[in-house]
């Protein structure tokens, strides 16, 4: 396993300051002028993906760069789901999809994938079941996207059991901070209410996420 060198923890440290910084001006900004800030909020994630795009430029594999496409999709879709919620998660579907495909050529356990997707999927159908009426026209599309979102942090876990090594198990904490975020949008979403601490709540989990996921390319 590669272990950290100086440089590196520099550059760690730098994106996680610039990550936070960014992060939280959206945060702040978004309360008075949502449109004039949005631009910090893909910036942020595209901190994460300068890690990644370090990492594909030492790797040159088609696992790093799929990650690397996955996590600028990501930024986009940032702004997307603001303008447009459908397409937003037309947009991050399509990302796991990237980071589904650049994961799974590290090696997986089938079996580890199999459970881990129909745990995190049975858990979010238990909680939203009573409420998917209320999606009408985008039951299908969030039922679908739940599907992949799942797959992808299923695919993270059946990496790790296949490699167990520290840098699997950082990527595979951060899709689940991703899995919870989006849980917490999706709540906020069928009940019609959001707060400004679960805002804050899911900003961390998504931006810790991208963070873990993009900095795990680089080992």
């Amino acid at each position: 396993m590669k272990t950290v060198g100086k440089t590196e923890l520099v550059i760690i440290i730098v994106a996680a300051i610039l990550m936070t910084l960014l992060g939280t001006i959206y945060v702040v900004g978004k309360k008075t002028n949502k449109k004039k800030v949005l631009g910090f909020k893909a910036a942020a994630t595209l901190v994460a993906d300068g890690l990644a795009l370090l990492g594909a430029l030492q790797q040159q594999t088609f696992a790093s760069w799929c990650i690397v496409i996955g996590i600028f999709l990501y930024a986009c879709a940032d702004i997307l789901l603001e303008l447009k919620f459908i397409y937003g998660v037309a947009c991050f579907g399509i990302a796991h999809l990237w980071v589904i495909a650049g994961i799974s050529r590290k090696g997986v356990t089938s079996v580890v994938v199999l459970l881990v997707f129909l745990l995190l999927f049975t858990i979010a159908l238990s909680l939203f079941k009573p409420y998917l009426a209320r999606l009408k026209q985008l039951k299908v599309p969030g039922l679908i996207y739940t599907a992949i979102l799942c797959m992808m942090s299923a695919t993270m876990f059946g990496v790790l059991w296949a490699g167990r090594t520290w840098w699997d198990l950082v990527r595979a904490f951060g899709s689940i901070c991703f899995v919870t975020s989006d849980a917490i949008i999706g709540w906020n979403f069928v009940n019609r209410s959001k707060s400004r601490t679960s805002d804050i709540i899911l900003m961390i989990l998504y931006y810790l996420a991208v963070y873990l996921i993009g900095l795990s390319v680089v080992f």
